[in-house]
């Protein structure tokens, strides 16, 4: 028996997937011999071993994955292709600033968390932050871009930061997707400066970034909804709500429905529950 997950997107060029039908086992969004064409003319400092590694990692990259698994995969593909002293990915919410999630490399996280919650303080002197919120172009931007080695290394951020796990440069990837959220990858290294190569490599992967965090919410969301639609579903007896970012119910199991209707008397569509969501 096969399954359908309808409405992904597929990798940029490909346009969308509709109805597409996956046999068990068969996990990849996208078919054979449809990478997004690219005019090689826009990325000159790549070479072929440059375009073979890319295409290596995009398949990867558009398996089906939920968006809890996604952020590992990213951080993969990303550190295989550019250099780099390790990669982290991040979101943060625009009213106000803050930030909602961090992924880093395993080996990294003990190292960084000491230092997160002050660093966080600093995020308005960050060059790559003010960049991130100016609405910015295509081409990912580096804090050597914008400041001199010695005067970023005297920042509120670098100071709370970078100067004390070793990182002297990063380069921001910034997704564009249908969320609110801020949502971008950081490359970070101990020495100061990326080569236009970094660069071109950084902003052919945008484009597939983007696209693969698309596939993540429409799956994602396909799974939330098949579990609580299934009446076979295993839910330890818990009452599950579906809730788009905009606190509107998108869909509830029966157990959920009694207690919303126990707790929420004469508001059984979860106006309130929706004014304690977004409060909590």
């Amino acid at each position: 028996m096969s399954w359908r997950l309808a409405w992904l997107v597929g990798p940029p060029g490909m346009g969308s997937l509709v109805h597409a039908r996956f046999p068990p086992g068969e996990k990849r969004c996208f078919s054979e011999n449809h990478f997004p064409m690219t005019d090689a003319s826009d990325y000159p400092d790549l070479s072929t071993t440059d375009y073979n590694a890319i295409l290596a990692r995009l398949p990867e990259l558009y398996l089906l994955q939920d968006l809890s698994a996604l952020p590992n995969s990213m951080l993969k593909t990303v550190s295989a292709l550019i250099p780099n002293l390790f990669c982290s990915y991040n979101e943060l919410s625009q009213d106000p600033l803050n930030v909602v999630l961090t992924c880093l490399p395993p080996e990294w996280r003990d190292r960084m968390e000491p230092h997160m919650a002050e660093a966080s303080k600093h995020l308005g002197g960050h060059p790559l932050y003010n960049h991130l919120l100016r609405s910015p172009g295509p081409v990912p931007r580096s804090i050597s871009d914008y400041l001199p080695k010695n005067e970023w290394r005297e920042t509120g951020f670098a100071r709370a930061m970078g100067n004390k796990v070793g990182v002297e440069d990063t380069l921001m990837l910034i997704l564009r997707t249908s969320r609110t959220a801020l949502i971008f990858l950081c490359v970070s290294r101990a020495t100061w400066g990326f080569s236009a190569r970094d660069r071109q490599v950084a902003q052919l992967l945008q484009s597939h970034l983007s696209a693969a965090y698309e596939n993540a919410i429409a799956f994602t969301n396909a799974q939330a909804l098949a579990l609580v639609a299934h009446p076979n579903g295993n839910l330890d007896g818990s009452g599950v709500v579906v809730i788009d970012p905009k606190g509107q119910i998108l869909h509830t199991n029966e157990r959920a429905l009694r207690l919303i209707g126990k707790y929420f008397k004469g508001d059984i569509w979860g106006a309130a529950l929706r004014r304690r969501w977004r409060a909590g």
